[in-house]
Parts: C-alpha cells; sequence; structure tokens
C-alpha cells in the first residue's frame, strides 16, 4: 500500500466516523397525527410534549393499551399523578428488544418519551406513539 493510498483511506474512514456519529446526535422532528402533534426523535428517544389537559395515569393507560393491541408483554408500570413509565417486550422476544415509554407532568403539559431499546427504531416508536395519542383522543 502506497502512502497515498494509506492516506485516502485514512479520511474516508475518518469522514464515515463523523457521519455515523452525527447521524445519532441530530433531532429529527416529526408531525404526527395529521400535524396537530409534534415529536422529535434524537439518538433512539422519541418524545414529545402533550397538552396540558393530560393526566400521566391516562397516558401509561393508554400506553399499556396500546402495548397489549400489539401483543407486547407488560414487564413493569408504574404511574403517579406527577411521572410514571411502563416497559413492555415485543411478542417472540424474552429480554430485548424493550419499549420504555416515560411520562412526567412538566409545567403546562406532560413530557413523553418512547425508547425502544437498545438500538432504537424510529418507526416502531412512531408508530407506538401514534396509537397512544389515538386512544387519548388527541
Amino acid at each position: 500500500m502506497t502512502r497515498n493510498s494509506s492516506s485516502v483511506i485514512a479520511v474516508c474512514a475518518l469522514t464515515c466516523i463523523s457521519l455515523l456519529a452525527g447521524v445519532g446526535c441530530q433531532s429529527t422532528p416529526i408531525s404526527m397525527r395529521g400535524g396537530t402533534q409534534t415529536a422529535n426523535y434524537m439518538g433512539t428517544t422519541l418524545s414529545t410534549r402533550l397538552p396540558a389537559d393530560a393526566r400521566v395515569p391516562s397516558v401509561i393507560a393508554a400506553t399499556e393499551q396500546a402495548m397489549l393491541a400489539r401483543g407486547y408483554t407488560i414487564v413493569e408500570s408504574a404511574s403517579t399523578e406527577e411521572a410514571g413509565s411502563i416497559v413492555g417486550r415485543p411478542p417472540r422476544y424474552n429480554t430485548l428488544p424493550r419499549m420504555v415509554v416515560e411520562a412526567a407532568r412538566r409545567g403546562d403539559g406532560v413530557d413523553l418519551s418512547l425508547r425502544y431499546e437498545p438500538f432504537g427504531d424510529r418507526e416502531v416508536c412512531t408508530a407506538m406513539l401514534d396509537a397512544i395519542l389515538r386512544r387519548l383522543g388527541m
């Protein structure tokens, strides 16, 4: 291998690494439910802000219904008026992957985040959020 080809390979490798690193760090806005709700996907997490009339227990209950309708097994679930979370496993899996949904009251609304662990899946999170919003009537 010549010195020039080694330099070209090094530059290509650095370019690929920087492109891959940048993809995971950028926030991608998503329009949901005909543009009435927006969400952002960053890294492995889809997050949105629900209106002030949303209640955390209602969000967790809607999430449980959406998960069960898709054949998920509920592994953990906890909820208060201020915060809640639910963890579900998709059908045919024992440990991973898993869907983690967290809701927390923050000022004038409820922050909702969805993570498909361990590597993330934007489409799965978006479909789950759509099902949750549908059940909440949003």
